[in-house]
């Protein structure tokens, strides 16, 4: 417990700093990340970057995706390391339970009828068997997921007969078909948002919210796979757009469909719903919810622990106070 206490203040980021060659990486990242810059801005960036990273734990990536070069000093502060989600998500999520939704099968086996398709499991890839051919026969297409993967890793579209059967266990669903509400951003992924829920003592706050959307023709809508994402307020309206690359959207670069000032339909139902899942995960108390639109209403796509917060990254506003003030409710 000491050594962890340690590990999470800034005598110990010096120390990495200054001896463990912390010093050398951050001058590494500079030079791939802001190699269109002056020396002499890239000087300064350093500076910052060390300042930043030893006072408060922000990484290299944080400050560069979160762009800590371009805003003040008071923006700065309100920033929340990433580190602080990840000992958060460490607390309040105990490992005992993370296989309720980190096994995808699993979280599709408690919350079936949010599902709104069918799903099967292939825990044995190498002795494929007449139900999976008959699952596949029947669909036509499916999308196959690595059962235990995220971030859209290994999701893709398979044809019996035509596709290659993975050499890992996953699991097969039958494709999502979205509303035309959420299709016209870009129609050949499925469009999904992002809703989290923090289960305080007092009650279930859904926080942090996007929209995501895929890119260039690709079927994964995941920011960290080339897509992008809108940020949702409290109301349902998406007050800014952009990616993790740093870029800021008004439109969505492919279809041109506005990304700001739209209603998320059905916004109430969305909460109501990702409230209601919240109470039943065993001891986990902070899930990330991905849900997708259809004629019927929303329906749930996956859940995952350790949820990541992309909107500092296009609004340029901290989400620390908020955070701390959730905190201190848990």
């Amino acid at each position: 417990m000491l050594k962890r206490f340690l590990q999470q203040t800034c005598f110990y980021r010096a120390y990495l700093f200054y001896f463990r060659n912390k010093k050398n990486s951050i001058k590494t990242f500079c030079k791939e990340y802001f190699q269109d810059n002056t020396n002499s801005q890239k000087a300064w960036i350093e500076k910052d970057m060390r300042h930043w990273y030893i006072t408060r734990g922000i990484s290299p990536m944080q400050y560069w995706e979160q762009s800590f070069d371009l805003i003040s000093k008071s923006a700065k502060r309100g920033m929340l390391p990433k580190s602080e989600l990840t000992r958060f998500d460490e607390r309040y999520n105990p490992k005992a339970d993370v296989h309720i939704v980190g096994n995808k099968y699993e979280c599709y086996e408690r919350f079936k009828e949010y599902y709104g398709r069918e799903c099967m499991l292939v825990s044995d890839p190498s002795a494929i068997g007449k139900e999976f051919e008959d699952f596949c026969a029947r669909k036509k297409k499916v999308i196959i997921k690595p059962l235990r993967k995220d971030s859209g890793v290994g999701v893709e579209i398979f044809i019996l007969g035509e596709s290659k059967i993975p050499d890992y266990p996953f699991i097969a669903e039958e494709i999502i078909k979205q509303s035309d509400a959420l299709a016209k951003f870009h129609p050949t992924s499925v469009n999904t948002l992002r809703l989290n829920t923090v289960r305080c003592k007092d009650s279930i706050v859904v926080w942090q919210c996007i929209l995501r959307y895929g890119r260039s023709g690709n079927m994964v809508d995941n920011a960290h796979f080339g897509g992008c994402f809108s940020v949702i307020d409290d109301n349902g309206y998406a007050i800014a757009a952009g990616d993790v690359k740093r870029h800021k959207y008004a439109v969505h670069p492919d279809s041109g469909v506005p990304l700001t000032g739209f209603k998320v339909p059905e916004w109430d139902k969305a909460c109501e719903l990702v409230k209601h899942l919240a109470t039943k995960v065993g001891g986990l108390r902070y899930i990330g919810w991905d849900l997708a639109h259809t004629d019927n209403g929303w329906i749930v796509v996956e859940a995952n622990t350790q949820p990541g917060i992309l909107s500092p990254a296009v609004t340029g506003k901290g989400i620390a106070k908020e955070f701390y003030d959730l905190k201190r409710r848990m």
